[in-house]
């Protein structure tokens, strides 16, 4: 008789807890449905105020002739950034990012991070490249790319279409693999580029602007009569051969106006001076 007592008043005592769980999980979930309405509410609210309806779009470094002015009137809350920012970098052959950052309530800042220009490439007009191998327009081009190495004999192998495109041609890498090879040589990275030919990879030539700048005066060159000289590097080895450029630089360093050009495609360098017959 006493075991039915336990076991009748266990059954109430679960019973009673159940109960109590029931009323506090309905409570639970009545509480998230008033703050999931009240949530959206909110956020609805957001969206379709002209308060935060984009009305100012700040840029850097942005290429003037582009619009952004289809980004205004939207919600900067409803906008999708990595879409629009991946929009406007296909756009822009000369950027290699472009970061869209919202400012709060209704600003949206652009930033157009460029591509550095390593040299210029001669074809039917002139283009840019980057040390990626990716050919763009400039802007300024007249003003900030003088001084970079152009490119001949390549006409054959690039066209307008790969602008904004990775280029995977041997002759234009091989290019580039001389300018940065010069780049970090301690003796002649003080010596501009003026052009490399690339037209017969073989007879490869580096046409080489002898007025260096002086170290302590970096705006002051100086100024030889004949200020061009060519080295003829062919297409292999290139960071060995200008190991042995920079000796023959060091070595006849005053008499480099006196050299016509410099052959670094046999074992030894071969030196043709001008007044050689």
């Amino acid at each position: 008789m006493r075991k039915n007592k336990n076991k009748s008043s266990q059954g109430t005592g679960f019973k009673k807890a159940r109960a109590m769980a029931l009323k506090v999980l309905g409570a639970a979930l009545l509480i998230l449905l008033a703050l999931s309405f009240i949530i959206g509410y909110i956020w609805k609210s957001f969206i379709v105020s002209d308060y935060f309806k984009i009305k100012d779009i700040v840029t850097r470094d942005a290429d003037t002739t582009m619009d952004l002015s289809y980004l205004k009137g939207k919600n900067i809350f409803d906008i999708d950034i990595s879409y629009h920012a991946q929009h406007i970098l296909r756009s822009c052959p000369s950027c290699s990012d472009v970061k869209l950052i919202r400012v709060f309530p209704n600003r949206l800042f652009v930033d157009f991070q460029r591509r550095r220009p390593l040299a210029i490439v001669k074809l039917n007009k002139d283009f840019v490249i980057d040390e990626n191998g990716v050919i763009f327009y400039s802007l300024n081009q007249q003003s900030s790319n003088e001084d970079l190495p152009q490119l001949f004999g390549l006409e054959k192998k690039l066209s307008a279409s790969m602008v904004g495109k990775r280029s995977s041609v041997r002759e234009l890498w091989l290019a580039l693999n001389i300018i940065k090879e010069m780049s970090r040589n301690n003796v002649l990275k003080d010596y501009k580029i003026k052009k490399i030919d690339v037209s017969n990879p073989a007879n490869t030539s580096i046409f080489i602007r002898l007025s260096p700048k002086i170290p302590d005066y970096p705006d002051v060159k100086v100024v030889l009569v004949n200020d061009i000289l060519e080295v003829k590097i062919g297409a292999d080895n290139i960071k060995d051969k200008l190991v042995i450029l920079a000796g023959v630089f060091l070595e006849g360093k005053q008499d480099l106006a006196g050299m016509s050009y410099v052959d670094l495609r046999f074992k030894k360098p071969v030196i043709k001076l001008n007044n050689d017959k």
